[in-house]
């Protein structure tokens, strides 16, 4: 149950594993496995529903907020290109995080790709944008850069 309260942790704060490693008394690398398999299981559940997006939010534009969320894994030797994060200058997996602006609630989560292989903008297309209704908006932040046209507002942060 804790390591499924650190992956909860880790999406909504997206600390430095240092910092989060001393928090919970636990090594970098022990904490990094516990809540990349934490957030693999995510996708698994039975309990996040994309069309709870709508719950106490009837707004179409924007329908709910999305962010792209890094994970750092262990670099292979040679460093693989692909599985480079901007982000950290590190190897990693990229997820999209999606959450309901009506109930708070994790209605998307998808992903587990190599950063450096899959953009923002190019998982967006191939996962969340092709779930959306006609009429649809979700949100992103800055940071996400992914534009309006795509289908994506960009909401300051």
């Amino acid at each position: 149950k804790i390591h499924f309260l650190w992956s909860l942790f880790y999406l909504k704060v997206y600390p430095t594993e240092a910092v989060v490693a001393a928090k919970f008394n636990t090594s970098e690398s022990n904490w990094r496995d516990k809540v990349y398999e934490g957030i693999s299981c995510f996708g698994k559940m039975d309990e996040i529903h994309f069309e709870q997006r709508f719950e106490q939010w009837p707004i179409k534009r924007p329908s709910c907020y999305v962010d792209g969320v890094d994970m750092l894994v262990t670099e292979a030797h040679p460093l693989d290109k692909q599985l480079f994060s901007h982000k950290f200058k590190h190897a990693g997996f990229r997820y999209h995080v999606a959450v309901a602006l009506g109930s708070s609630q994790i209605v998307y989560v998808g992903g587990g790709v190599p950063c450096g292989k899959w953009p923002d903008l190019r998982m967006a297309r191939e996962t969340i944008l092709r779930l959306i209704e006609p009429e649809e908006t979700p949100g992103s932040s800055q940071n996400c850069e992914i534009p309006v046209q795509l289908g994506l507002l960009t909401i300051a942060t």
